[in-house]
């Protein structure tokens, strides 16, 4: 019975965290909240010039994915999935 109980919890946490709380994107990513901390990651990675994404660290997880898409290449970009026209 724990086992499946354990398998259920992680399921929902592994789901919870794959939903988007907003319908922001940066560089593809889904934001947590308004992509602050993704724009902040972003432009420390520039502003360190890093170009190793292992090299990205932080205390949040979309400071990190923030550091990782510059040290990736991408593209400086917010998208807003509620703003797209249907």
């Amino acid at each position: 019975m724990n086992r499946y109980l354990c398998t259920c919890a992680l399921f929902v946490a592994l789901l919870l965290i794959a939903l988007p709380a907003t319908g922001k994107k940066f560089a593809g990513r889904n934001c947590a909240s308004d992509c602050s901390e993704n724009i902040a990651g972003y432009l420390w990675a520039e502003g360190h010039n890093i170009l190793d994404p292992d090299e990205c660290m932080g205390n949040s997880r979309s400071f990190i994915e923030g550091c990782r898409a510059y040290a990736l290449g991408e593209s400086f970009y917010i998208e807003d999935e509620d703003e797209k026209s249907p």
